[in-house]
This record gives C-alpha cells, sequence and structure tokens, in this order.
C-alpha cells in the first residue's frame, strides 16, 4: 500500500548543533539537499526519489535511498515545535558502514500547514 503524499515545490532548513545545517527542496517527486553551513558546507546532492507523509498534527516524515551507496535517510519534522529527528544508515555492508541518529532544530520551511 502506497499512502504516500507529495512535499513538491517545498522546502525546509535545519540545523544539526553538532554538524551544520542543511537545505532540502522537494520538485517533481525528487529531493535535493545541500549542506549550507558547517563541517559539510558545500556538499549538495540531487534528484533522489522520495516518499514523505503527514504523521501528525504539523509532523511530517520523509524518506529516501541514496544509490549506488544505498543510504538510507530517514527525516522528522515537527513543526509545531521546530525541531526534526534524522535517522540513516550510510554504506551498508560496506567497510564504512554507520547507522546515525541525529536531533536538530528547523530553522525555516514552506511546508504547508
Amino acid at each position: 500500500m502506497n499512502d504516500s503524499q507529495t512535499l513538491d515545490e517545498n522546502s525546509v532548513t535545519y540545523n544539526y548543533p553538532d554538524l551544520g545545517t542543511v537545505k532540502v527542496d522537494f520538485q517533481d517527486g525528487l529531493l535535493t539537499y545541500e549542506w549550507t553551513e558547517g563541517h559539510f558546507a558545500g556538499l549538495k546532492r540531487e534528484g533522489y526519489p522520495y516518499q514523505s507523509k503527514l504523521i501528525g498534527d504539523k509532523i511530517y516524515m520523509f524518506t529516501w535511498l541514496e544509490k549506488p551507496h544505498y543510504s538510507f535517510v530517514t527525516v522528522v519534522l515537527n513543526l509545531t515545535q521546530n525541531t526534526m529527528q534524522s535517522s540513516a544508515i550510510l554504506n551498508p555492508q560496506t567497510e564504512e558502514e554507520m547507522s546515525l541518529f541525529h536531533s536538530g532544530n528547523i530553522k525555516s520551511h514552506t511546508l504547508k500547514q
């Protein structure tokens, strides 16, 4: 069953206190993100199909898979509290495999509430 909802034509910028700031844009079923501040500033990835869903009152979840490394990322945005949580499995089944869980704050968004 596919109950994904689109976030197309929206964007969100959030900050991880220990990592930096990320801007995510949603357009035509694809996600683009760019690190705008911090250690990874300037890193940009484009064109990942994503899934998203409104999971509570002003709470959104979105997820994407980064091929060819098959890194999988999930982000939950709480627009009431302006907070976010993310979970990721990066580079699975390689020597660089990592499982991450981070929290941060939403700096800005154009998500419809």
